[in-house]
């Protein structure tokens, strides 16, 4: 392999354009897609593990750990997945309203616009959600 081979960037796009920020939804949209779908399979496996066992949670050996530890990891958990959730499904309807044409403001700055509005619309829901 030449010098000039093992030199060169894979991806020299990636160093000479400047991110966008509809790219960057779009990016942060599959990767809480993903973290939803993990989520909702290691949640499965541990209800068939569960029901499948004899086991209970209570009697799992753990490292004692603080409860105030648990708690509060627990809720970051709870507030990480409930945003993940209402930006994916804010994000992938707006998507959906692209794809049917309905908002046709394809311009960068209604894009943008329509973005930081999503945004917001994604931080409400799921302040109400966490709130009641």
């Amino acid at each position: 392999m030449s010098t000039q081979n093992k030199m060169s960037v894979l991806s020299p796009h990636l160093s000479i354009y400047k991110p966008q920020f509809s790219s960057t939804l779009s990016i942060f949209n599959r990767i809480s897609g993903a973290i939803l779908s993990l989520a909702v399979m290691i949640y499965g496996y541990v209800i068939y593990y569960f029901s499948t066992s004899l086991c209970t949670i209570s009697s799992i050996p753990v490292i004692d750990i603080s409860e105030d530890i648990i708690e509060i990891c627990s809720q970051f958990v709870a507030v990480f997945m409930v945003l993940a959730f209402t930006f994916h499904l804010i994000h992938s309807f707006r998507h959906y309203l692209w794809d049917q044409a309905i908002a046709s403001r394809f311009e960068n700055e209604n894009v943008t616009k329509d973005g930081i509005a999503a945004i917001i619309v994604c931080l409400l829901i799921a302040f109400f959600i966490l709130v009641i």
